[in-house]
């Protein structure tokens, strides 16, 4: 990741990629989400706009989650740490289907607040349409997957 201009490149996803990492990241976004409805110095405008990426970016670590692992925890909510109750932490793994319509709502409703285009200073930030970019090749995956499924049930032997 090169940390002078902030960029995110495929090359750091694919090569810097930690199970724990993409949980980090996911834990971030989920308590930015969180604390983002409680902010005071924003307008709701602006509020509205870190909401949608917050929710893209959210959605683009389960995506490199899923095609990884197939199902995995969904966590859309800040988990609070209570020692005496550790179970609460441990969430079971979703269906690979669930994690995938999640990545597509997120992407469709991100896209909804999400700009067109952005100003050069913002030209890392992600738009409408790498929003739907990544809810197409979601949807791509997922359809794959599924057909996949279909065609080896159809020629299972008995």
């Amino acid at each position: 990741m090169c940390i002078r201009d902030r960029t995110y490149t495929y090359e750091d996803a694919l090569f810097e990629q930690k199970f724990s990492d993409r949980y980090k990241n996911i834990r971030n976004c989920n308590d930015f989400i969180y604390q983002l409805q409680e902010a005071t110095a924003l307008s709701d405008s602006e509020k509205k706009l870190l909401l949608a990426e917050s929710r893209f970016l959210r959605a683009m670590h389960y995506f490199t989650l899923v095609k990884r692992y197939g199902g995995v925890p969904l966590i859309d909510e800040p988990q609070q740490y209570d020692p005496n109750n550790l179970e609460a932490l441990m969430v079971p793994r979703n269906k690979e289907v669930e994690i995938y319509d999640f990545i597509v709502k997120e992407c469709q409703e991100a896209a909804q607040d999400l700009p067109e285009t952005r100003e050069a200073e913002a030209k890392y930030r992600a738009n409408r349409y790498v929003a739907l970019s990544l809810c197409s090749r979601a949807a791509l995956y997922a359809g794959s997957i599924a057909v996949s499924y279909t065609h080896l049930r159809a020629h299972e032997t008995v």
